[in-house]
């Protein structure tokens, strides 16, 4: 089990986790078909996988959403 915002700092300190991971996915549009958050959807998946795999070591932060894409104002989805 890895630990994430959902565990207490009493069990962060006693786990001393040696690596945080710090997701950011991008928030962009990708046309009708798919969610605006698509690409933060399922890095957020990836990063839960990935932090399962390295269990106590990690401490795996919230996946942040971020963005800017001035190419797509103006246009739906």
């Amino acid at each position: 089990m890895y630990f994430d915002h959902r565990n207490t700092t009493f069990e962060v300190k006693a786990g001393k986790p040696e690596i945080a991971l710090v997701p950011i996915g991008a928030t962009e549009r990708y046309g009708d078909h798919l969610p605006v958050g698509a690409t933060t959807l399922i890095l957020d998946a990836v990063s839960r996988r990935v932090a399962e795999e390295l269990e106590e070591t990690a401490y795996l932060l919230p996946t942040m959403p971020a963005g800017t894409s001035g190419l797509h104002l103006g246009r739906g989805g």
